[in-house]
Protein backbone atom coordinates (compact mmCIF):
# COMPACT_ATOMS: atom_id res chain seq x y z
CA UNK A 1 0.00 0.00 0.00
CA UNK A 2 1.32 3.16 -0.72
CA UNK A 3 1.95 6.31 1.69
CA UNK A 4 -0.75 8.36 1.77
CA UNK A 5 -3.39 5.89 0.52
CA UNK A 6 -6.97 6.24 1.17
CA UNK A 7 -9.35 4.33 0.28
CA UNK A 8 -13.04 6.63 0.63
CA UNK A 9 -15.06 5.56 -2.32
CA UNK A 10 -18.54 6.97 -3.50
CA UNK A 11 -21.90 4.80 -4.01
CA UNK A 12 -21.50 4.86 -7.67
CA UNK A 13 -17.48 3.76 -7.16
CA UNK A 14 -18.13 1.05 -5.12
CA UNK A 15 -20.95 -0.02 -7.65
CA UNK A 16 -18.23 0.09 -10.09
CA UNK A 17 -15.78 -1.92 -7.87
CA UNK A 18 -18.55 -4.24 -7.58
CA UNK A 19 -19.33 -4.86 -11.55
CA UNK A 20 -15.59 -5.65 -11.99
CA UNK A 21 -15.30 -8.20 -9.22
CA UNK A 22 -18.37 -9.96 -10.93
CA UNK A 23 -16.72 -9.26 -14.52
CA UNK A 24 -13.82 -10.74 -13.36
CA UNK A 25 -11.51 -7.59 -14.38
CA UNK A 26 -11.51 -6.58 -11.19
CA UNK A 27 -7.89 -4.53 -9.88
CA UNK A 28 -6.48 -7.68 -8.01
CA UNK A 29 -3.97 -5.63 -5.98
CA UNK A 30 -7.20 -3.25 -5.03
CA UNK A 31 -8.72 -5.68 -3.76
CA UNK A 32 -6.00 -7.66 -1.55
CA UNK A 33 -5.23 -4.86 0.30
CA UNK A 34 -8.71 -3.37 0.68
CA UNK A 35 -12.00 -5.45 -0.89
CA UNK A 36 -11.59 -8.76 0.25
CA UNK A 37 -14.20 -11.41 0.11
CA UNK A 38 -15.81 -12.30 3.42
CA UNK A 39 -18.68 -14.67 4.64
CA UNK A 40 -21.01 -12.04 6.45
CA UNK A 41 -24.18 -13.58 6.81
CA UNK A 42 -23.44 -16.01 9.33
CA UNK A 43 -23.28 -16.31 13.11
CA UNK A 44 -19.48 -14.37 13.37
CA UNK A 45 -21.59 -10.93 14.77
CA UNK A 46 -19.60 -7.85 13.17
CA UNK A 47 -16.81 -6.66 15.63
CA UNK A 48 -15.42 -9.76 15.15
CA UNK A 49 -15.50 -10.07 11.38
CA UNK A 50 -13.60 -6.17 11.75
CA UNK A 51 -11.11 -7.24 13.93
CA UNK A 52 -10.22 -10.05 11.57
CA UNK A 53 -10.39 -9.24 8.14
CA UNK A 54 -9.85 -5.33 8.33
CA UNK A 55 -5.90 -4.28 8.53
CA UNK A 56 -4.31 -1.15 10.28
CA UNK A 57 -4.06 1.46 8.47
CA UNK A 58 -7.84 0.97 7.33
CA UNK A 59 -9.05 0.50 10.84
CA UNK A 60 -7.14 3.86 11.77
CA UNK A 61 -7.60 6.29 8.54
CA UNK A 62 -11.20 4.70 7.39
CA UNK A 63 -12.87 2.60 10.53
CA UNK A 64 -14.80 0.59 7.37
CA UNK A 65 -14.36 -2.69 6.10
CA UNK A 66 -15.20 -3.71 2.74
CA UNK A 67 -16.15 -6.83 1.95
CA UNK A 68 -17.55 -8.88 -1.35
CA UNK A 69 -19.89 -11.57 -0.29
CA UNK A 70 -22.30 -13.51 -1.92
CA UNK A 71 -26.10 -12.48 -1.21
CA UNK A 72 -28.18 -14.70 1.64
CA UNK A 73 -30.93 -12.59 2.52
CA UNK A 74 -33.27 -10.25 -0.28
CA UNK A 75 -36.88 -9.62 -0.72
CA UNK A 76 -37.13 -6.91 1.96
CA UNK A 77 -40.44 -4.52 1.77
CA UNK A 78 -38.25 -1.66 2.79
CA UNK A 79 -37.41 0.47 -0.16
CA UNK A 80 -33.38 0.68 -1.10
CA UNK A 81 -31.82 3.68 -1.86
CA UNK A 82 -31.24 3.64 -5.47
CA UNK A 83 -27.74 4.94 -7.27
CA UNK A 84 -27.36 6.39 -10.50
CA UNK A 85 -24.59 7.10 -12.80
CA UNK A 86 -23.30 10.69 -14.04
CA UNK A 87 -26.12 9.70 -16.61
CA UNK A 88 -28.85 9.10 -13.99
CA UNK A 89 -29.31 5.57 -14.84
CA UNK A 90 -29.67 3.17 -12.05
CA UNK A 91 -26.62 0.66 -11.79
CA UNK A 92 -27.05 -0.13 -8.55
CA UNK A 93 -29.08 -0.74 -4.82
CA UNK A 94 -27.76 0.49 -1.41
CA UNK A 95 -29.66 -1.74 1.69
CA UNK A 96 -28.46 -0.40 4.96
CA UNK A 97 -28.12 -2.54 7.73
CA UNK A 98 -27.91 -2.29 11.81
CA UNK A 99 -26.53 -5.19 13.62
CA UNK A 100 -28.38 -6.32 17.19
CA UNK A 101 -26.81 -8.94 19.47
CA UNK A 102 -28.93 -11.09 21.94
CA UNK A 103 -28.25 -11.17 24.89
CA UNK A 104 -27.11 -14.98 26.21
CA UNK A 105 -28.79 -14.55 29.71
CA UNK A 106 -31.91 -12.65 28.77
CA UNK A 107 -32.82 -13.59 25.20
CA UNK A 108 -33.20 -10.08 24.19
CA UNK A 109 -31.80 -7.97 21.18
CA UNK A 110 -29.72 -5.38 22.23
CA UNK A 111 -28.49 -2.52 19.68
CA UNK A 112 -25.30 -1.90 18.61
CA UNK A 113 -23.59 0.66 17.08
CA UNK A 114 -22.24 -1.64 14.09
CA UNK A 115 -23.83 -0.94 10.35
CA UNK A 116 -23.30 -2.46 7.15
CA UNK A 117 -23.97 -1.47 3.76
CA UNK A 118 -25.06 -3.84 1.65
CA UNK A 119 -24.38 -2.83 -1.97
CA UNK A 120 -25.70 -4.71 -4.93
CA UNK A 121 -26.28 -4.77 -8.61
CA UNK A 122 -29.09 -3.09 -10.70
CA UNK A 123 -30.58 -1.72 -13.24
CA UNK A 124 -28.22 -2.15 -16.54
CA UNK A 125 -25.09 -3.58 -14.51
CA UNK A 126 -27.55 -6.42 -13.49
CA UNK A 127 -29.08 -9.47 -15.48
CA UNK A 128 -31.75 -10.96 -14.20
CA UNK A 129 -31.14 -14.52 -12.90
CA UNK A 130 -27.73 -14.25 -13.22
CA UNK A 131 -25.04 -14.44 -10.97
CA UNK A 132 -24.20 -11.02 -11.06
CA UNK A 133 -27.44 -10.62 -8.76
CA UNK A 134 -25.79 -12.98 -6.06
CA UNK A 135 -22.21 -10.86 -5.33
CA UNK A 136 -22.59 -7.91 -3.11
CA UNK A 137 -20.24 -5.18 -2.04
CA UNK A 138 -20.72 -4.61 1.83
CA UNK A 139 -19.35 -1.72 4.31
CA UNK A 140 -19.44 -2.69 7.85
CA UNK A 141 -18.39 0.10 9.97
CA UNK A 142 -19.17 1.30 14.07
CA UNK A 143 -21.27 4.18 14.55
CA UNK A 144 -19.55 6.53 17.37
CA UNK A 145 -22.44 7.60 18.13
CA UNK A 146 -24.95 7.03 20.85
CA UNK A 147 -24.00 4.04 22.46
CA UNK A 148 -26.31 1.40 24.00
CA UNK A 149 -24.74 -2.10 23.40
CA UNK A 150 -21.00 -2.70 23.09
CA UNK A 151 -20.38 -5.86 21.66
CA UNK A 152 -22.43 -8.28 23.44
CA UNK A 153 -21.67 -11.61 24.59
CA UNK A 154 -24.51 -13.17 22.37
CA UNK A 155 -23.50 -14.40 18.98
CA UNK A 156 -26.91 -14.12 17.48
CA UNK A 157 -26.96 -10.85 14.95
CA UNK A 158 -29.94 -9.30 13.84
CA UNK A 159 -30.34 -6.15 11.46
CA UNK A 160 -33.04 -4.23 12.16
CA UNK A 161 -35.43 -1.38 11.19
CA UNK A 162 -36.23 1.80 13.53
CA UNK A 163 -37.69 0.71 16.76
CA UNK A 164 -40.59 2.56 15.68
CA UNK A 165 -41.02 1.07 12.42
CA UNK A 166 -42.12 -2.11 11.50
CA UNK A 167 -39.96 -4.90 9.91
CA UNK A 168 -40.45 -7.94 7.79
CA UNK A 169 -38.32 -10.66 9.28
CA UNK A 170 -36.87 -12.93 7.24
CA UNK A 171 -35.52 -16.36 9.16
CA UNK A 172 -31.52 -17.48 7.73
CA UNK A 173 -32.55 -21.23 8.21
CA UNK A 174 -28.81 -22.11 7.84
CA UNK A 175 -27.69 -19.67 10.56
CA UNK A 176 -30.37 -19.35 12.88
CA UNK A 177 -30.69 -15.82 13.11
CA UNK A 178 -33.58 -12.81 12.04
CA UNK A 179 -32.33 -9.96 9.66
CA UNK A 180 -34.55 -7.14 9.08
CA UNK A 181 -33.48 -4.01 6.89
CA UNK A 182 -32.89 -0.25 8.37
CA UNK A 183 -35.00 2.18 6.98
CA UNK A 184 -32.43 4.52 5.04
CA UNK A 185 -31.34 7.52 6.21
Amino acid sequence: MSVGFRFDPKDEELITILNSKVDGTEHRRLNRCVVNDCEVYGKIPPWEIYDSHSYYHLRTFQRKLYVFTNLKISGNRVKPKRIHDSKGDLIGIDRMLSFKAKDVGSGKFNKTNWIMHEFSLAGKTAVEGSARLNTVLCVIYKQNKGSVCEEANGTTAMMSLDEHEEAQTQEHTKYGFKCQVVKNL
